[in-house]
């Protein structure tokens, strides 16, 4: 019997409480910031490299950002590493200058397990707002 994989999609609004100049396309800042801001967030360790890590086996940043394939799965050598099991769709406009109280929509979309980890996207995301993103960290 095929299992279902389950997907659940959550909308997000941040808005700006510093002046914020982002580039047009804002997927590359979004996906850089969070995932570097994830990593310091829930890494034990903090070694630069995860491969050496003793933890990766158990690591939530690593399943999420550097998923392996199960050993038994099929030709597991073409998907290593695995598509991650999560999809941040950046906000879709193309405008540059945000003052601060203008808002941003964006979209995060969990699969399977990932979904589990809600909490710590949530919590990723309230601590970018604190530091903000990009190169002149603009927050929300």
């Amino acid at each position: 019997m095929q299992e279902i994989l389950p997907i659940e999609r959550f909308r997000f609004s941040i808005q700006m409480t510093t002046l914020a100049v982002l580039p047009p396309y804002k997927g590359g800042i979004f996906r850089g910031s969070f995932g570097a801001a994830f990593r310091r967030l829930v890494c034990a360790i903090r070694r630069d490299e995860c491969a050496a890590c003793i933890l990766k086996g158990n690591c939530l940043y690593v399943s999420l950002f550097a998923p392996s394939p199960p050993p038994d799965f099929p030709d597991a050598a073409k998907f290593n590493p695995a598509p991650p099991p999560y999809v941040l769709n950046p906000p879709l406009t193309n405008r540059q200058c945000f003052r601060p109280g203008s808002t941003l929509d964006f979209e995060l979309v969990l699969m399977g397990r990932a979904i589990d980890a809600l909490p710590y996207f949530v919590y990723t995301f309230m601590e970018l707002g604190k530091k903000g993103i990009g190169r002149a960290f603009p927050e929300f």
